[in-house]
Order: structure tokens, then C-alpha cells, then sequence
């Protein structure tokens, strides 16, 4: 127990100071009763012994005034015994009372005793502390806490700066994500078009041109799938060579247009279409040139983008899982980006640089009563084959000697790009 324990254990409660002030009452209390009687006694005894001295100086008494004398002393005499008797009573219980009082007076006197000890003893403790280094210790705290909060402070100025750079780098993030998306949907979904007949759905490709110097705007040529032209030529009209094209834009309009059949290759499952209308010189994809097509190798990342049963352009992601696979005599790639009815004539783009590296002819099905398409199994025509092709009718160009001498061609990619 540490002295202000004591100290408050020892310090009187309501109770006994009470009992102290009870103790001195009875004290003063006691005395009076005590000095009472004796103080009528002898009032009386002095008055009783003036009469007798007026008698004796008189010298002459009456008997009956003797007799009433006789009798007022009988009287004063008992009086005085009944006095005396009731004196001794009043006496025994005041020095009761005396010896009850004296007792709490005692134990009031101990008590204090006691509480001078524990305040004495907290004096003590208390100038022990006063020599105690605690102001030393309370001012090494004080400026141990300063500094950590100096710390806390400067933690926290960190912090809020390191979260204003990191804000501002999300946003460049995703302002680069944003516009990332802008170039993914130009340069992927954008040059894809749907080619449709009557009963015949299915996708090209626009080629971006090299135009002449003065034009604004271009003809652009289409690439497709030769069995997609077949089968819309022969739904249509006799007599009507013109081919259905839908243009999609990126606000969701759609634009209706025509093109003309130029060159086509039955066993390469290609055609080459020139759109009747004319478009913007940088609408359309780029083909990539011979050095990147001729290093594709297998799990290389590609998209397939066509307009499966009649949608909008649809992109897939997927791989390249064979580059040399042989149907009919004519080598295919195999991607496992899903494909299905209405993509074939759709491109097969770099997922890196998103130059077309080839268009989309068939896809496997399994069953022969009721075939079941299965979209991880489609075959495209490689851009390496079309090339040559292309060059022998006059289309291609890598540089601007088309456009420098007034005519328009089809771009490739460089071979550093």
C-alpha cells in the first residue's frame, strides 16, 4: 500500500468526527449535572442557618414557632438525604457517562494519533518524490513525443504526396487506357465490315491506301473471303454484281455501301473488292509485311474480328496453334481465338502491332447429320500466301511510288514496325 493509501485509508470519516463532537458534549454535559445539586444544597443549608441566626439574636422563641422550626429542619433533613440520595445516583451515572466519554476520548485521541502518523508518513513519502528525477523523465517523454509526432507528421506529408503522384498516375493510366481502347477498336474492330445477301452472311476486311497526293478521301480496297462473294453473287439478282457492305463507326453508325469484285482466288479461298464509295485515307487495316509473317510461330497471340451470324464485329483473343495445317492441297494457320458461322472473310490481326496477318476461311464441325461447329478450330488463309498474289495484280506498295505517280495502293507495314 503506497502512503496515499494510507493517507485515505486513515483520514476520518463523517462518522467518527460526529462521534468526537458527541464525546465533548457528554463531557460538558456530565460536569453540569454533577455541580448542580451540590450547588442547591448548599443554597439551601445557608438560608436554613440565616433563620436560625435571626432566632438566636432575637433571644425569645414561641414554642410553636419552635415546633415549625423542628419541623423545617425534619424537612430540610430529608430533603437534604433525598438530595444527597439522588446527588450519589446522578453522580454514579455521570461518572458512567464520564467513564464512557473518557473511553471514546481515548479511542478519538488513538485515532488521531494514528492520522498525524500516516499524514507524517505521507510528508514524508511526498518529499522523497519531490526528490525523485520525475520532471527529468516527464521532459525526456514529452520530448520523445514531440519527435515522434514530428515523425507521424512528416510520415503522413509522405503518404499524402505519395497518394497525390499515385492518383495522378492512375489517371495517365487510365487516359493511356482509355486511348488504348480508342487505337484497339480503329485498328481492330474498325476496318471490319459485314457482307451480306439474301440467305449469305459474312465479314471483309478495308485495306488502308496510299493515296494520291490531292485526295482527301479514297476508295479503299476489301479483302474477303472468296466463298462469301460466291455465295451472295449467286443469291443475287441476274445481271447485279454489286456486294451488300455494312460500315460500323465507333459512335454506332452505320454506314450502307457497295463494292466491286476485282480478282479472286478460288483455291486460296480469297477475293479483292473495291469499295463504290469513298472513305477516309486512314480508315482501314494494315498488312504486315513478309519478314513479320514469316516469323509466326506457334502460341503467338492474335484476334479474330468478323461479324458471326449477322453481329456487329465481335473480337476473340486467342493463339496461333498451327502454321502449316493442309487442307485440299492449300496450307492454312489454325487459331484458337472462337470463331463461327459469319466470320469467314473476318481478319486475323498481330495482337501486338494489330497488323492483319491473314483472313478467315473455314472452321471445323463435327457430326455429319447434325454438325456441331467448333469454334476453337478455324482456319485461316496467311496473309504470305495472298502477298504474291496481290503483287501480281498491281495492288500492293510499301512506299509512295504508287501515289507519286497518281495512283492508290494497298499499304503494308515496314519491316521495322
Amino acid at each position: 500500500m503506497t502512503p496515499q493509501t494510507q493517507l485515505s485509508a486513515r483520514t476520518p470519516s463523517p462518522q467518527q468526527r460526529e462521534n468526537r463532537r458527541t464525546v465533548f458534549s457528554y463531557l460538558t454535559l456530565g460536569l453540569a449535572l454533577g455541580l448542580a445539586p451540590a450547588a442547591l444544597l448548599l443554597h439551601g443549608r445557608g438560608l436554613l442557618e440565616e433563620r436560625l441566626a435571626a432566632l438566636e439574636d432575637r433571644g425569645h422563641v414561641a414554642p410553636g414557632q419552635l415546633e415549625n422550626l423542628n419541623s423545617d429542619l425534619q424537612e430540610l433533613r430529608s430533603e437534604a438525604r433525598d438530595k444527597n440520595s439522588t446527588q450519589a445516583a446522578s453522580a454514579r451515572s455521570t461518572s458512567d457517562r464520564l467513564e464512557s466519554l473518557s473511553l471514546q476520548l481515548h479511542e478519538a485521541t488513538t485515532e488521531l494519533s494514528r492520522y498525524r502518523t500516516t499524514v507524517d508518513s505521507w510528508e514524508t513519502w511526498r518529499s522523497e518524490q519531490d526528490r525523485h528525477p520525475f520532471a527529468s523523465l516527464l521532459e525526456d517523454f514529452e520530448s520523445s513525443s514531440r519527435r515522434e509526432w514530428e515523425d507521424l507528421r512528416q510520415l503522413s506529408s509522405t503518404a499524402l504526396g505519395l497518394a497525390e503522384s499515385t492518383q495522378h498516375a492512375v489517371a495517365d493510366l487510365r487516359e493511356g487506357l482509355s486511348a488504348n481502347q480508342t487505337r484497339m477498336w480503329n485498328e481492330l474492330v474498325g476496318p471490319v465490315v459485314q457482307l451480306a445477301g439474301n440467305t449469305t452472311v459474312g465479314s471483309g476486311v478495308l485495306l488502308r491506301v496510299s493515296p494520291k497526293p490531292a485526295a482527301s478521301n479514297s476508295r479503299p480496297f476489301l479483302l474477303t473471303a472468296w466463298h462469301v462473294v460466291r455465295d451472295i453473287l449467286a443469291d443475287a439478282d441476274e445481271g447485279d454484281t454489286a456486294i451488300p457492305v455494312t460500315i460500323f463507326t465507333r459512335d454506332g453508325s452505320l454506314f450502307f455501301e457497295t463494292a466491286t469484285l476485282l480478282n479472286q482466288d478460288a483455291a486460296m479461298d480469297v477475293a479483292l473488292l473495291r469499295l463504290d464509295g469513298s472513305l477516309p485515307a486512314a480508315t482501314g487495316a494494315v498488312l504486315a509485311a513478309r519478314d513479320r509473317l514469316g516469323a509466326t510461330r506457334v502460341f503467338d497471340e492474335i484476334y479474330a474480328v468478323g461479324c458471326p451470324l449477322g453481329n456487329d464485329p465481335i473480337p476473340t483473343r486467342g493463339e496461333i496453334v498451327d502454321v502449316d495445317h493442309v487442307v485440299d492441297g492449300e496450307s492454312y494457320w489454325m487459331i484458337s481465338a472462337p470463331t463461327y458461322i459469319g466470320n469467314s472473310g473476318g481478319g486475323i490481326f498481330d495482337a501486338q502491332t494489330h497488323e492483319l496477318l491473314g483472313v478467315f476461311s473455314k472452321i471445323y464441325t463435327h457430326g455429319s447429320l447434325r454438325p456441331t461447329v467448333i469454334p476453337h478450330m478455324g482456319l485461316a488463309t496467311p496473309l504470305d500466301s495472298i502477298h504474291g498474289w496481290l503483287e501480281e495484280g498491281g495492288y500492293l506498295t510499301t512506299s509512295e511510288n504508287l501515289a507519286e505517280a497518281g495512283q492508290a495502293g494497298i499499304r503494308i507495314a515496314s519491316a521495322t514496325r
